[in-house]
């Protein structure tokens, strides 16, 4: 049953790494896009002032600013594309911990005791080895571990056990 549990784990963590990856393609691109569309609209907006200094504008011009609200769009757009430059924000932040949870970034040190590379597998092999030295027969346990050292074990299990 926790080879079964262990196996789900890891099929889900798989998943979502993968559901991840998906996910920071077209987001990559919305922030670069939206970073780009940032530096156009205030170009823009500096050629109108400048043609607006150079040549004022005659009534039919001034009908169309005030129909298209162009005060209103000079100050809301740029509003606008810092809240869809958030809303990517939020779900990049979202992504990296998605992509935390399945253990695919190496940006992050893993630390359960396990021999698998990042993103393989779950970490449960010692947890698992505990329960059947330990609980299953009255066994014992021991790890010993210095950074940069290594990890020293000690299993013992009584003789006789079931």
């Amino acid at each position: 049953m926790q080879v079964v549990q262990s196996e789900k784990m890891a099929s889900l963590g798989n998943l979502v790494a993968g559901v991840v990856h998906e996910i920071n393609n077209p987001i990559g691109f919305l922030n670069g896009s939206i970073s780009n569309a940032k530096d156009y609209v205030q170009d823009l907006f500096e050629h109108l002032a400048t043609y607006q200094e150079q040549q004022p504008p005659n009534d039919v011009v001034l009908e169309c600013a005030e129909d298209i609200d162009l005060e209103f769009l000079l100050e809301d757009l740029p509003k606008l594309l810092e809240s869809m430059q958030g809303a990517t924000n939020c779900i990049t932040n979202i992504s990296t911990s998605l992509r935390t949870f399945s253990r695919a970034d190496t940006d992050y040190k893993v630390n359960l005791f396990t021999t698998k590379e990042v993103g393989k597998g779950t970490g449960l092999g010692l947890a698992i080895a505990r329960q059947i030295v330990v609980e299953k027969h009255d066994g014992s346990l021991n790890v010993w571990s210095e950074a940069g050292q290594g990890t020293e074990f000690c299993i013992s299990v009584p003789i006789g056990s079931n």
